[in-house]
């Protein structure tokens, strides 16, 4: 009488036969993936490839962007179809702590190191626990490593933003915008070990929430956004404690400017703007103010181009500064 168990048996022996006579699994993959190009990695178990990314900006800071997909038939890889595996969904600086300075990432089949060696050159390592296959694009190159500290310290009538940047390579500049728009510039120190920088709104009104985004700007005009942040200014973030006149902002200017003083008490002030000749040409205030900060729009469509003076006058104190209007 045959064994109940006897068609198991048969299907786990065709089953080794099938494995015993398997071809090979034979790994593919490139030397070296320049910027802009995309290539299909073929991978078997057990497999440890080294290859080269070659970018076009230098330094540890010129991070690759990498895009990796499933299989090989894709929107950037056409390639013969093989078994589709997935490769990490993203690369983490520091993600694995035994190399905390390589970019690391990982799935259930492959684990990939990123680290920058010299000279443009990036070194991509993979290892692979199953076989299949996975599409790698070198799309462009960071010209910023970011610190992820973006910060915004709402003051009176203005905004102070800080950052800093732990490596930067071929950085031109940082583009700062305000909900939506460009409000200013910072050059870059293009410091391959990074640098603090600040920038400090001095057109924010009180009482009004603005969105700051920080942007760099790379030699080849590539943009990158690095974060974005609000803040409300308000005059409870400063505190008077002296007398002061402070600088005119924008100056140059054209035609209008803002021009801030403090008073320690209330009192009367004057604030009045004089041609070079000493005659006055406009008075923005003359009587009594409460003590804290003051702002005055003073606007000179009505002038001609030049340099002038704005002088207070409050409580026995006095200051004068210049202001240029340039048309």
């Amino acid at each position: 009488m045959k064994s109940k168990y006897m068609p198991l048996v048969v299907g786990i022996l065709l089953i080794m036969a099938g494995a015993a006579f398997a071809p090979p699994c034979v790994p593919s993959y490139p030397d070296v993936i320049p910027v802009g190009t995309s290539h299909c990695f073929h991978v078997c178990p057990g497999t440890y490839i080294t290859i080269t990314l070659e970018g076009n900006l230098n330094g540890a800071g010129a991070i690759p962007v990498l895009i990796m997909q499933p299989g090989c038939q894709t929107a950037y890889c056409n390639e013969p179809p093989c078994p589709p595996i997935a490769p990490p969904p993203d690369l983490v600086f520091g993600g694995d702590p035994y190399f905390p300075d390589d970019w690391y990432g990982e799935s259930n089949c492959i684990i990939i190191y990123l680290h920058w060696v010299h000279d443009n050159v990036w070194s991509f390592e993979v290892f692979s626990f199953c076989e299949g296959c996975f599409c790698v694009t070198f799309d462009r190159q960071l010209a910023v490593q970011f610190n992820n500290d973006f910060v915004a310290q709402p003051m009176d009538n203005s905004v102070k933003l800080t950052w800093s940047t732990a490596s930067e390579s071929n950085n031109d500049h940082f583009e700062i915008d305000r909900d939506g728009a460009k409000i200013g510039d910072v050059a870059a120190t293009n410091n391959p070990t990074g640098s603090p920088y600040t920038f400090t709104d001095h057109s924010a009104v009180n009482g009004t929430e603005y969105t700051y985004a920080l942007v760099a700007v790379d030699v080849s005009e590539t943009r990158q956004e690095l974060g974005h942040i609000s803040a409300t200014p308000s005059s409870a973030h400063v505190t008077i404690s002296s007398y002061a006149l402070h600088q005119n902002y924008p100056n140059p200017f054209n035609p209008e400017t803002s021009i801030d003083f403090d008073l320690v008490q209330d009192g009367v002030a004057k604030l009045a703007i004089y041609n070079v000749m000493g005659q006055t040409v406009a008075t923005l205030v003359n009587g009594n103010e409460s003590a804290g900060r003051h702002t005055v729009v003073f606007n000179g469509a009505n002038l001609p181009s030049g340099v002038y003076l704005y002088k207070l006058e409050a409580n026995g104190f006095s200051d004068t500064k210049k202001l240029v209007l340039l048309k």
